[in-house]
């Protein structure tokens, strides 16, 4: 499952004093799903990029993207606000995902929610993913506060 790649990568940045990124990566990851179930996947993703940016979440979308953690470094090397950076990150990495999972084609941001808005069929096949990375963020990177 490549999702787990995705989080050991952000899991390497952590142990390298990056403890800031891969907590604001969990806590993007708990609050997205509930913004997908009660607004809709493409009000989320555009939530995503307006918190950080849209050209951070198009490094999900690039076709030359080899691995998660080309596009890890990618976002990280792009954005020094720690903040914006674990937004885009979480944006880019759930898009690298939907994209190798076949659920979108797009390589820019219009374009990808023009893609989402014509078909509501991607929003349902992603769910599983925002799942996936909810539960693994959980269980890699621990709340700063103890809080579970």
């Amino acid at each position: 499952m490549e999702i787990i790649e995705c989080i050991k990568a952000i899991d390497e940045y952590k142990a390298k004093g990056k403890e800031a990124i891969a907590g604001g990566f969990r806590s993007r990851s708990r609050e997205t799903p509930t913004y997908i179930y009660t607004h809709g996947l493409p009000y989320a993703i555009t939530l995503l990029a307006a918190r950080s940016s849209k050209s951070l979440l198009e490094n999900g979308l690039l076709q030359d993207t080899a691995t998660c953690r080309d596009v890890v470094e990618r976002v990280l090397s792009l954005e020094k606000d720690e903040k914006k950076a674990s937004y885009g990150l979480y944006g880019a990495l759930v898009l690298y995902i939907m994209e190798r999972e076949g659920l979108i084609k797009s390589r820019t941001f219009s374009d990808l929610v023009k893609e989402m808005l014509q078909n509501p069929t991607i929003e349902a096949k992603s769910k599983p993913i925002f799942e996936w990375f909810k539960r693994l963020s959980e269980a890699y990177f621990k709340s700063e506060h103890g809080a579970e």
